[in-house]
């Protein structure tokens, strides 16, 4: 029998497909089972193998077959994103691209100043001495970086441009001397382009602007770089990019105008046309991506009546997008977003049933969901920054609902200015004061200490003892509160 019916069949197979997605990559890259992108496969699969136990054939066949579909789909994922020469040829020959601009170009701060980065879907590849290739389908997409000053030219172009950049080829990405627009995009992307600007340029006018920006539109372009310094010290930089938890904000605002005048499944079919709409608008920016693809199946679960299952869902969604979108699993968003969420539905409730009765309920849950997300996604952190920032779990229960109260407000202020601009005046102040009151916390949270790390292994093997430690004494808990209940 199982012991546990919180995770199905299905998640085998998510663990399954990390398994053979990341494990592979980590092989290629010739560091074994080193702790690269590979620490969320050994934290889900601990993770998981700690849920259930099968006895019974029938059920061990029904999970046995799961995890050889996971396999499958993590092994499909993986080469569809594998890398390879641009037609074939070496780095070092390759002096200019010519192809599709997929995003939105963004500036990134570098070497001190702003960078221009996008990415090119490749029509042709030019090398020296005239040579002139179309490259193969493994290499249609190139990460391109240019020059800060082509960023505005870029910007009014948007997506889908299509541009000729000359350069140098590293064999990971395209660093561009020069870029030049060969073509505008299509009329549907230029009208996107245009709304986009527009409301950049509407929130610019203000001293908030560019926060709204950021947690809206996914823009950090113009953000205050006293005020992303203050954010990334006191371990809340993940609430300044546009993720799942901006969506959820978005999709429950939406939830709660339309449920009640339309009932729940026609509120719910709606919503995700405007959801989809939404990330049509801002990118498709991969923990957004996943947030979209969990509202998706549950708006499925609705219609059809499934169990509303958090971990069935992550499973699926996990997935999707790695079937979907193969090359996406490699960015650092990708891994963290879906950890942040295994920690929250996994560790949070086993923190939360340690804490129950110890601490008033109103910060017990949220203050568990911040432990367990950094608690599962620290090994990978420590890894890419070689810093973790204990203090984000403390200091998110107080800067989360400050930024989702900034997000709604500045909705409504979008709104009312469309509608009756003189009124949209009034929500100015209020939104002035909730940037300052985020200047203020996120500084003052910046005086939390931070810890350096020289070894992800150690950090991975601390997660993993803290995990496991978690587990046992929550279930110790909870058997110990189930017999005290008849005396209660």
């Amino acid at each position: 029998m199982v012991t546990r019916s919180v995770f199905p069949p299905v998640c085998a197979a998510a663990a399954a497909c990390a398994v053979s997605y990341y494990g592979l990559f980590a092989l290629e890259q010739g560091c074994g089972l080193s702790f690269r992108i590979f620490v969320p496969v050994l934290l889900s699969v601990t993770a998981l193998l700690s849920f259930f136990e099968v006895t019974l054939p029938r059920t061990f066949v029904r999970y046995a077959a799961a995890t050889g579909i996971g396999l499958v789909l993590g092994l499909s994922a993986h080469y569809a994103a594998a890398d390879a020469p641009p037609g074939g040829l070496p780095a070092g020959e390759i002096t200019a691209l010519e192809g599709v601009l997929l995003d939105d170009p963004r500036g990134i701060q570098a070497r001190g100043s702003i960078q221009g980065m996008g990415r090119i879907e490749l029509a042709k590849i030019y090398g020296g001495n005239g040579l002139e290739l179309v490259p193969g389908w493994r290499a249609a997409r190139i990460r391109v970086f240019f020059d800060g000053e082509n960023l505005p030219r870029l910007a009014d172009f948007g997506r889908k441009s299509v541009l000729y950049v000359e350069g140098v080829f590293s064999g990971g990405y395209f660093r561009a001397r020069s870029v030049h627009v060969l073509s505008p995009p299509p009329q549907r992307e230029r009208a996107r382009t245009a709304f986009r600007m527009t409301l950049l340029e509407k929130f610019s006018r203000h001293e908030w602007g560019s926060l709204a920006q950021a947690v809206l539109l996914g823009v950090r372009d113009n953000l205050d770089t006293g005020l992303a310094g203050a954010f990334t010290a006191s371990g809340c930089a993940h609430v300044l990019a546009l993720s799942g938890m901006h969506l959820g904000v978005i999709a429950g605002l939406l939830s709660l105008l339309l449920k009640k005048p339309l009932g729940l499944k026609k509120a719910a079919l709606l919503g995700a046309v405007l959801v989809l709409g939404y990330v049509y608008l801002v990118g498709p920016q991969a923990s957004l991506v996943r947030s979209l693809i969990m509202y998706l199946i549950g708006v499925l679960v609705i219609f059809k009546g499934f169990p509303r299952r958090g971990e069935t869902i992550l499973a699926m969604a996990f997935m999707a997008q790695l079937v979907l979108f193969p090359s996406s699993g490699r960015e650092l968003s990708f891994a963290l977003s879906y950890l942040a969420l295994l920690g929250l539905l996994t560790a949070g409730p086993w923190v939360y049933e340690l804490v129950r009765g110890k601490i008033p309920p109103i910060a017990a849950g949220p203050l568990s969901a911040s432990a367990g997300a950094f608690l599962v996604t620290s090994p990978l952190s420590a890894l890419c920054f070689g810093v973790l920032y204990p203090g984000g779990i403390l200091v998110a229960l107080v800067i989360s609902p400050l930024i989702t109260f900034f997000m709604v407000l500045a909705l409504i202020w979008l709104f009312v200015d469309v509608v009756f601009p003189t009124a949209a005046l009034a929500l100015t102040m209020p939104l002035s004061v909730l940037y300052r009151t985020l200047q203020t916390v996120s500084g003052a949270a910046g005086l939390f200490p931070s810890i350096p790390v020289r070894g992800a292994p150690a950090v991975l093997a601390a997660a993993l003892a803290a995990l496991a430690l978690l587990y046992i004494g929550q279930r110790k808990m909870s058997l110990m509160r189930k017999r005290l209940e008849p005396f209660g």
